[in-house]
């Protein structure tokens, strides 16, 4: 199974009073699916492990209605998370610009995570963002992906007030060293 790539963004002076403000943000900024819609909010406490407080399914991907829905449950130790859809460029012999499923998360800052970070994006599997060798036709569609990823980092950047991020992987290793291994 392939490492998934993951971007994380430390907030400056976090506030759990902010966390329904910064997921309004996150989902401002976030380029929806057009292909795919919908959306999926859980609310989870503590730490990732534990059973979520709420899930509910969306058809249209609102972030309205799901930054209204999350604001019942604002507290320092909870986890907001929005699986969605956006479009990235995908294939194997065939490429062409399909959904590809993303998690976000807004974490407060009393919420277990490895990082500490309080933005969290699963951007999915590596290998919509590392070029193949054995399919040098990968180079400009992945290369579409990794500026899709920097422009969402650079506008999270624009609407948050950023500290540091960081891209790596499952693994723990940094993509960016795996990006310039695989150029």
């Amino acid at each position: 199974m392939a490492d998934h790539v993951h971007l994380s963004l430390w907030i400056r002076n976090p506030s759990a009073l902010a966390l329904p403000h910064y997921l309004e943000r996150v989902l401002s900024v976030f380029p929806f699916s057009r292909l795919q819609a919908g959306a999926a909010l859980r609310v989870l406490a503590v730490s990732p492990g534990e059973p979520p407080l709420m899930e509910r399914l969306y058809d249209e991907a609102d972030p309205a209605a799901l930054v209204d829905d999350a604001k019942a449950f604002s507290n320092p130790d909870v986890a907001f998370e929005v699986d969605c859809f956006w479009e990235l460029w995908s294939g194997g012999p065939e490429w062409g610009l399909r959904p590809s499923a993303v998690t976000l998360a807004v974490r407060g800052p009393g919420f277990e995570s490895d990082n500490g970070e309080q933005i969290w994006i699963d951007a999915g599997a590596e290998t919509l963002y590392l070029p193949q060798a054995s399919n040098p036709p990968s180079l400009r569609p992945v290369q579409s992906n990794i500026r899709s990823l920097l422009r969402l980092a650079e506008d999270l950047g624009r609407v948050l007030p950023v500290e540091r991020r960081a891209l790596w992987q499952d693994s723990g290793e940094n993509f960016a060293e795996r990006l310039e291994e695989s150029l």
